[in-house]
């Protein structure tokens, strides 16, 4: 998550870093973990006008603990979402 970007080359350099978010140690580890192969994976950035919030949050359409699909989570925090994605 990258956070009040202004302007086109901030822009395009907040969307570069969210895609190479995928080759991070972290990220290549988690997956070498859990037996997903690079070439199994993608990723999409979202793009959205920045509104003052006092609260903010993300819905999880299954838990993302235990994959149930039959579950949905809710987070949400004060400020700007820094604490929940």
């Amino acid at each position: 998550t990258v956070l009040n970007v202004v302007g086109a080359v901030a822009l395009c350099d907040a969307v570069r870093r969210c895609w190479s978010s995928l080759w991070t140690a972290r990220a290549i580890a988690y997956r070498r973990d859990q037996d997903i192969g690079h070439e199994d994976i993608s990723d999409a950035v979202v793009v959205q006008q920045m509104v003052p919030a006092e609260v903010a949050g993300v819905l999880f359409t299954a838990d993302p603990m235990s994959g149930r699909r039959d579950h949905v989570v809710i987070e949400a925090a004060a400020g700007l979402g820094e604490a929940v994605v």
